[in-house]
């Protein structure tokens, strides 16, 4: 799940998720108006599932957040308090 900028742009609505410490690891994802309402994008809904141990940066507009997924993460549902990105 990851919190959108509260003030996102038409033209600033996708959001990128790349691995950085394995290249070639890259998402793109359009932001729809829904979602961008909503102020959320649920990467559980749109079945995708980072690696246990990676690193990525996660990018939208101007904003950018670097995180690092537990490496003793689970697969499978979750609270979304557990899961959820934050751009500050």
């Amino acid at each position: 799940m990851v919190q959108l900028p509260k003030v996102l742009a038409s033209e600033s609505r996708t959001l990128l998720i790349e691995r950085t410490d394995r290249r070639g690891e890259r998402r793109e994802f359009k932001i729809d108006d829904a979602s961008a309402a909503a102020g959320f994008f649920d990467l559980a809904r749109a079945k995708v599932s980072l690696a246990r141990g990676a690193t990525y940066v996660a990018n939208v507009g101007d904003h950018e957040v670097t995180l690092q997924i537990d490496a003793k993460a689970k697969s499978g549902p979750a609270p979304v308090v557990s899961r959820l990105l934050r751009f500050q």
